[in-house]
């Protein structure tokens, strides 16, 4: 038989269990974490380091059909992804220089047949190679008179948590919970907001991996007033600097494959395109597919 490894579990956040739970991975030579994303209807393992990754294949397996979730993600380093392919994983992304330097493949498994079925892929190429065609760099807009760009606070969380209901019906983590936010500021993650008479119309964040050194560029959202202003733009440039002198370097997004707008923002700052993750998250009512963006600086 098997040895299973020893776990500990954590909950993402007391008032929003129903998102799931992290399991870490601390026996048998082996370390990394396991989610249990009940939300998004997937398993990630995420950072896994050990001799023999079939045991967490065939736990992740198990853990999946006992928790009814449709997808399996491992994000790993190049030794394991060989190993994943040959257990029927397919290959939807790359994070060069994701820990510490060394690239992270993301590889998937669909439980659910329709989850590995995305009828927009159409659209979601043209605008990939739209996006690509398109002449000219952006230059940073400044801001418009009267609006105010700083890091939020936990003051602020009640009004981030405004923008984003205002703008998602459902969302792939807690994020229109107050409590979550400031649970998120408190931990490892930057908000950079722009204000407008004290109300956030516009907003991104970062989360820190200290371990590894990268950050994530996420949580980006702009009132529908507001946008063509470039206020993203200045957002996640601001958060860039702060990055930077926190010594992280490699920064990564996930961003809607048919949302033109946050696509386009990524690459005219300079982040490459990676592969796309599909269905991989709730958001905006449904399952959406994720395109992976990527810059070091």
């Amino acid at each position: 038989m098997e040895q299973q490894p020893t776990v500990s579990t954590n909950k993402y956040n007391k008032n929003c269990r129903e998102y799931g739970y992290v399991i870490e991975l601390s026996q048998y030579n082996q370390s990394g974490k396991i989610v249990i994303d009940k939300f998004n209807s997937r398993l990630k393992v995420i950072d896994f380091s050990g001799d023999n990754i079939a045991i967490i294949i065939n736990r992740a397996k198990e853990m999946a059909v006992e928790n009814q979730l449709g997808k399996i993600i491992f994000f790993v380093r190049g030794i394991y992804k060989e190993r994943l392919l040959a257990h029927n994983f397919v290959l939807e992304g790359s994070i060069p220089n994701f820990f510490a330097g060394e690239h992270c493949y993301c590889l998937s498994l669909f439980l659910d047949g329709k989850r590995a079925f995305s009828n927009t892929l159409p659209e979601e190429e043209k605008i990939i190679k739209d996006i690509y065609s398109s002449a000219g760099k952006p230059a940073e807009k400044p801001l418009p008179e009267g609006l105010k760009l700083k890091a939020a606070d936990l003051a602020d969380a009640e009004k981030l948590v405004d923008l984003y209901s205002n703008i998602f019906s459902s969302y792939p983590s807690p994020l229109l919970n107050a409590d979550y936010v400031r649970a998120l500021i408190n931990k490892r993650a930057i908000f950079m907001a722009v204000f407008d008479n004290g109300q956030i119309v516009s907003a991104a964040s970062a989360e820190i991996d200290g371990k590894n050194k990268n950050a994530e560029i996420t949580h980006c959202a702009t009132l529908p007033d507001y946008r063509g202003m470039g206020l993203l733009t200045t957002a996640i440039l601001a958060l860039e600097s702060e990055l930077v002198n926190k010594n992280i370097k490699v920064f990564y997004s996930l961003a809607r494959a048919t949302s033109y707008g946050m696509n386009a923002v990524l690459h005219k700052l300079k982040y490459s395109y990676k592969g796309r993750l599909i269905n991989n998250c709730h958001i905006a009512g449904g399952f959406e597919d994720m395109n992976i963006w990527y810059k070091k600086l």
